[in-house]
């Protein structure tokens, strides 16, 4: 039997509405909607490594197939290409949080050989499975490791082309997407369920900031002792909403709800890769105070059009046994972005 009920408060573990179910069993929202973006592209060596490029693509079907080419030189110093296929697996967030990889691909090579000349008849050609074994890992939406018969490189997507890879510009409007749900272990289990959808504004930051983390004083947790502050030449941007920020239903831009209730500023920030954090900071005269609660701030992986944001289940809410928090940015031209925002529930 399901009843239903209705609550809303305005801290942070109060949620829209609360469903209770007779078991135990996982529940079906236990996955996550936003999938983290990769970039398909020509990768190249980030560190002069000479294993050779790569040109990652795969299908956006349910089985993700991978394969394009590989391109590198032989030890004569030709150059050579040579045909890939896999399969790529994306990752829970817990693996993702845990080794930092996004998603995989064992990598299975192809040698051409045999083939017409550029302008002449068709013919068959030749195409037989090497013994090389590799994999790809991206370790970021643009960025990952590049394994090949036990040796590793790092890569970097080339958007312009070699040598510049240009960095990503995520200044402008965006829709912003929230939700949360949780599953308590009590019985019955209580599962609650958190949306809103706004726009807000990045604005990219150009002075220097520096940052001071601050055990919260009002949660009574013990310190994650992690938290991932800009490092040197982060990308750094400051998300306001083009309404007003407040935890109220009416009004559903919740920055206070990602960043949590004490912050009064609220800052992206990217790494080369474009994976960084969204950081809550609370102003007091010139310091900008991070305050440490316990658990982690969201995650972020950003791509040209979309940024995600995911967050670990707090440690502090011990009787949640399901619990998935993330959030979605999608461009969007200020002429769609009139209307304001929306709170379903």
């Amino acid at each position: 039997m399901i009843a239903l009920r209705s609550c809303f408060a305005a801290s942070a573990a109060a949620f829209a509405f609360s469903i209770h179910i007779a078991h135990a069993a996982t529940p079906g929202w236990y996955r996550y909607v936003w999938e983290i973006p990769i970039i398909k592209g020509e990768y190249m060596p980030a560190d002069g490594g000479t294993l050779g490029t790569l040109g990652l693509t795969y299908t956006d079907d349910a089985r993700r197939t991978f394969g394009v080419t590989t391109s590198y030189f032989d030890a004569a110093g030709h150059a050579v290409t040579d045909a890939t296929s896999g399969v790529i697996t994306l990752n829970d967030d817990d693996t993702v949080r845990r080794t930092g990889v996004i998603a995989t691909t064992p990598i299975t090579f192809f040698h051409m050989a045999d083939g017409p000349c550029r302008g002449c008849a068709p013919r068959e050609r030749t195409q037989t499975q090497t013994a090389d074994i590799g994999k790809f890992e991206w370790t970021g939406p643009r960025s990952g490791r590049y394994t090949l018969n036990g040796r590793t490189q790092a890569m970097v997507e080339a958007v312009s082309g070699p040598p510049l890879v240009a960095a990503t510009d995520f200044s402008g409007r965006w829709l912003l997407a929230i939700r949360d749900d949780q599953a308590r272990a009590v019985t019955p289990d209580d599962v609650a369920h958190h949306e809103a959808v706004s726009f807000v504004d990045l604005a990219p930051v150009t002075e220097a900031r520096t940052y001071e983390v601050v055990t919260s004083p009002s949660q009574g947790l013990p310190a994650h002792g992690s938290v991932a502050l800009p490092p040197p030449g982060a990308r750094l941007y400051d998300v306001t909403c083009v309404g007003a920020v407040t935890a109220s239903p009416a009004s559903p831009c919740r920055l206070n709800w990602l960043g949590y209730n004490s912050s009064t500023e609220f800052t992206l920030w990217f790494g080369d890769d474009n994976v960084g954090h969204f950081l809550g900071v609370q102003r007091e005269g010139d310091r900008r105070v991070v305050f440490d609660y316990g658990f982690e701030y969201p995650r972020v992986y950003g791509v040209g059009d979309k940024i995600v944001g995911r967050r670990a289940s707090p440690a502090a809410l011990a009787d949640v046994i399901y619990r998935l928090t993330e959030f979605a940015l999608f461009r969007a031209g200020t002429e769609t972005s009139a209307g304001g925002g929306w709170s379903p529930k």
